[in-house]
């Protein structure tokens, strides 16, 4: 039983490995979150992780929640791994993937190198440096 407003940590009881390259991130059932108030703490699954997999989950509602053996109160997506390369750099530029339009909640964005992207951008795609490609990706950028 998780009372009002409190937490719990819930060991799954199952355990599996992924397969090289992939990585696992734990999530949210919506219809908990939308009918109950009942939400997962975004949980990483590392590639290496080999052990019993526990789940965070919250209870931000005002009346308790059963949570019975056997029942999905998560779900585990499985993402491929991107060995990239960070850069220390003394400015920083935003740069989101594509168009957000409004933005909205929780809007994805990164910093970059400018000069970094240059260089790995496709010829004559980065010469105002404001759009460009990487790898086929169109990337915007604007000075913070």
């Amino acid at each position: 039983m998780l009372h009002p407003h409190s937490y719990t940590t819930i060991n799954l009881q199952i355990s599996f490995q992924f397969e090289e390259g992939y990585y696992g991130a734990l999530a949210a059932r919506s219809g908990h979150a939308s009918k109950f108030g009942v939400q997962i703490h975004p949980g990483t699954l590392d590639p290496n992780f080999t052990g019993f997999v526990s789940c965070i989950v919250f209870n931000h509602g005002n009346e308790k929640f059963e949570i019975k053996r056997g029942e999905a109160i998560c779900q585990l997506v499985v993402h491929k791994l991107h060995n990239i390369e960070l850069f220390e750099t003394d400015q920083s530029f935003y740069c989101a993937a594509g168009s957000r339009g409004e933005q909205g909640l929780g809007s994805s964005t990164q910093r970059i190198r400018k000069r970094q992207l240059q260089e790995e951008s496709e010829p004559g795609e980065c010469e105002d440096v404001e759009t460009c490609k990487v790898d086929g990706v169109p990337y915007t950028l604007r000075v913070l």
